[in-house]
């Protein structure tokens, strides 16, 4: 007797920021496999931690990319989400997915409605959640515009609003301090450098000597590199706010940026721990070697 295969229910799940991921994740994988439980289904999970959903899922969500794939090909029949604004917030890729629905007979199930399926065929429920999508669409951006405003507000005042703080400094109070004992390496590692070690060379050194980058790994070549380049060392940083540039609203027609749309912020306040002398020295022959861009 030939034994029945079971149907697989293809669990995708997502969240945009990172600091959601652990909560979130967890939460909508636990709902998708109980639900394919319910159905006596398989399960396998996709899974895009920290992705955003408002931007074309090409190029910019992996696992969804792949899954968009199977179901373009009429490989996956069930497919499970928290809601529709879990696939996509972009309009655009919304209808995608909905001709996908339609013609490869693919049943979506949202979670947070019962797990009812998504019919697209239903012009009221169509109607909804294009509108839904829409909203969303520009709620996010609204979001996303207040968050630079804020951020480029702070920076103003002088607060630091990178998200990570270079070696060689500690965040007191938002703002920038000298690390007493990791500036003393970044001093060295400039003098190195400027006395005609290779960046291997003072990885190996650094190495010796038993000192760690900020996350507790030993560097690399590539973050010795990064350390010469980081300008701001000589007590100067930069916000670049690139949402002027109509290039970025639509990466799929204009794939390259207009730097000349893009607000340049400049903060000379930072503590200071190289030279402008020192600095300009050291960039001088790491680009000693460097290609020039061809036209």
């Amino acid at each position: 007797m030939t034994k029945k295969i079971k149907e697989v229910l293809h669990i995708y799940v997502r969240c945009s920021q990172d600091n959601q991921i652990e909560n979130s994740i967890s939460r909508q994988v636990e709902s998708g496999i109980n639900f394919s439980k319910e159905m006596n289904m398989d399960y396998k999970v996709w899974s895009d931690e920290g992705k955003s959903g408002i931007k074309s899922f090409e190029n910019t969500r992996e696992k969804f990319t792949e899954l968009m794939w199977e179901m373009e090909l009429g490989m996956i029949k069930h497919l499970w989400c928290e809601d529709f604004s879990r696939l996509t917030r972009n309009y655009e890729d919304g209808v995608k997915i909905e001709t996908i629905v339609i013609h490869n007979d693919l049943k979506v199930y949202e979670g947070l409605l019962n797990n009812q399926i998504y019919n697209p065929n239903e012009t009221v429920q169509r109607i909804v959640k294009v509108l839904g999508t829409i909203i969303g669409t520009d709620q996010k951006k609204m979001e996303i515009q207040k968050s630079i405003d804020s951020k480029l507000r702070l920076f103003k005042q002088g607060e630091y609003v990178r998200g990570n703080v270079s070696f060689g400094f500690k965040k007191k109070k938002k703002h920038l301090v000298i690390h007493k004992e990791e500036s003393k390496w970044v001093k060295k590692i400039f003098e190195w450098c400027s006395q005609g070690k290779s960046r291997t060379e003072i990885q190996k050194e650094l190495k010796c000597y038993g000192i760690l980058s900020k996350r507790g790994n030993q560097f690399s070549d590539r973050s010795v590199s990064v350390l010469l380049r980081n300008i701001e060392y000589t007590g100067k940083t930069y916000y670049t706010d690139m949402t002027k540039d109509p290039h970025r609203k639509n990466p799929t027609k204009y794939p390259y940026p207009d730097e000349t749309k893009w607000e340049v912020h400049m903060n000379e306040n930072l503590p200071r721990i190289i030279s402008d002398e020192l600095f300009n020295k050291v960039q001088k022959k790491l680009n000693r070697g460097k290609p020039r861009t061809s036209k």
